[in-house]
């Protein structure tokens, strides 16, 4: 109700793997034969969750309750049943407002995927056969009730009908708590003794992120960052 809007983080994301500060909205429906007339919104990104692949908008303009409705998240885990319906709603190749059905296929703890070397994520996840496409990302998984419980957010690379979204309790999570700690590469050198991970955020070869991976697995229990490269630590999380 206060212009808050939730997508995935790769949507905001530039080629240079920047980051937009701002985006356009358009809310379902809209008519398909007169999209210029189409009444566009913006928002400004206020918050980013890189490893659970999400971001966080907030209109600059009031909400506008005749055109857009707020959605609930469904955070009752034992109402996600296996076989039970959902719902997708989103802009798959470019075809505005597509509604596709299908079935809640698991619910998968701790699930890891990457969509390159350097784009590692991690988080609670819903695998789904409703069908969904490059442009579906960013938009609700719903039940029959018409309530969120999840973000689509990416399929399986290799196979048909293994879709998954990114769950409406991570979302929770971020709202509440803030971003996740980044997954860092792994360190081949990584020890008991040793267990630190230095990852250049930037590209430009300074070492401007330092992890502690205790576990020697490539995920940062601890983060310092280095945000302008001069050595001192700026930021811990």
């Amino acid at each position: 109700r206060d212009g808050k809007i939730i997508t995935n983080h790769h949507v905001i994301e530039n080629d240079d793997d920047s980051i937009s500060s701002e985006a356009e909205l358009v809310f379902c429906p809209v008519d398909l034969d007169n999209l210029e007339n189409t009444v566009v919104y913006k928002a400004r990104v206020t918050l980013v969750d890189k490893t659970r692949d999400l971001a966080l908008l907030q209109m600059y303009s009031p909400v506008d309750n005749q055109i857009s409705k707020v959605a609930n998240l469904e955070l009752n885990k034992s109402s996600y049943q296996v076989g039970m319906d959902v719902h997708a709603i989103g802009n798959p190749e470019g075809e505005f407002c597509t509604y596709t059905q299908g079935v809640f296929s698991q619910y998968k703890k701790n699930y890891e995927w990457s969509y390159s070397s350097t784009s590692l994520h991690k988080a609670n996840v819903i695998q789904t056969q409703t069908p969904i496409n490059p442009g579906n990302s960013g938009g609700p998984l719903i039940n029959d009730i018409g309530r969120i419980i999840g973000i689509n957010t990416f399929i399986h690379p290799t196979a048909v009908g293994i879709n998954f979204a990114v769950s409406a309790i991570e979302i929770n999570d971020f709202l509440i708590n803030g971003s996740a700690p980044p997954i860092l590469p792994s360190d081949p050198d990584c020890s008991e003794d040793d267990p630190i991970v230095e990852y250049d955020q930037d590209k430009n070869g300074v070492m401007d992120t330092f992890g502690y991976d205790f576990n020697c697995n490539g995920y940062a229990e601890i983060i310092y960052v280095d945000e302008d490269e001069d050595g001192l630590v700026d930021f811990l999380s």
